[in-house]
């Protein structure tokens, strides 16, 4: 998978040493000393878990999860969906902020396309645009 961090201090704060990044368990933390799974420990000032999540959606019938071809398993691509907004054969319904990618400027646009589309001011995208759309995350999904 993908991993997408957002900061200019980032890379710095790693070549320096002011920052490292360990991709085992955590199997205790004891005062300032964080131990891992792999028998290894790291003094720290902050421990930072980033476990991710999964999207669940119980809210939505469940045919409209499979119209969406619906995975919560799936931390990439939960939803198929196309621009990773419309979910085909399913017009009024639109997606926002299920984007794989620099996550707060896409949700802007998401928003913003949503509301043009749903308020009139921007043509719904035509039907066989979002299959092929839908097509394309499809592949994504597959890879």
């Amino acid at each position: 998978l993908p991993f997408v961090a957002i900061s200019d201090a980032f890379l710095g704060a790693l070549r320096s040493g002011g920052l490292s990044v360990r991709c085992s368990e955590v199997t205790s933390l004891d005062g300032g000393v964080a131990r891992f799974a792999d028998g290894g420990e790291e003094e720290a000032d902050a421990v930072i878990l980033a476990t991710g999540y999964r999207l669940e959606l119980p809210f939505l019938d469940p045919c409209v999860l499979e119209a969406m071809e619906f995975e919560s398993e799936d931390l990439l691509q939960p939803a198929i969906l196309h621009e990773c907004v419309w979910p085909a054969g399913l017009p009024g319904l639109a997606f926002v902020g299920i984007y794989r990618g620099p996550y707060f400027a896409a949700m802007e646009l998401q928003a913003r396309w949503a509301c043009g589309v749903f308020s009139g001011r921007l043509p719904m995208p035509a039907p066989d645009e979002v299959v092929a759309g839908v097509d394309a995350e499809r592949q994504i999904r597959q890879r």
